[in-house]
């Protein structure tokens, strides 16, 4: 299946995409595991210290969130397509005051 990463996430690995293969009835979580085996440096975006997944980055599936679904535990083909985006932050409201 295709992981697609985006900002830091892709900057990190140096690649947009990455495919994992996937066997009958493996879930988010194990494709989660395996793209971190390939790429350590991205445990720290993907999971908290206490192995769940990390609150700060939003994992979909298909287009939609796997918070809404079965989270890590949803299952998965071959033909499914998952998105990883990390936190977002900063930029300046057009309400911000400055003094």
């Amino acid at each position: 299946m295709q992981v697609r990463l985006y900002a830091s996430l892709r900057q990190t690995v140096g690649t947009k995409v990455v495919e994992i293969p996937v066997k009958e009835n493996q879930t988010v979580g194990v494709v989660l595991h395996a793209l971190v085996d390939r790429y350590p440096e991205l445990s720290e975006a993907i999971w908290s210290a206490d192995g769940s997944l990390a609150g700060h980055v939003a994992v979909i599936l298909n287009g939609r969130d796997i918070r809404h679904l079965d989270n890590v535990e949803t299952s998965l083909t071959n033909n499914d397509t998952l998105d990883l985006f990390p936190p977002v932050g900063g930029g300046v409201s057009e309400y911000t005051t400055h003094s």
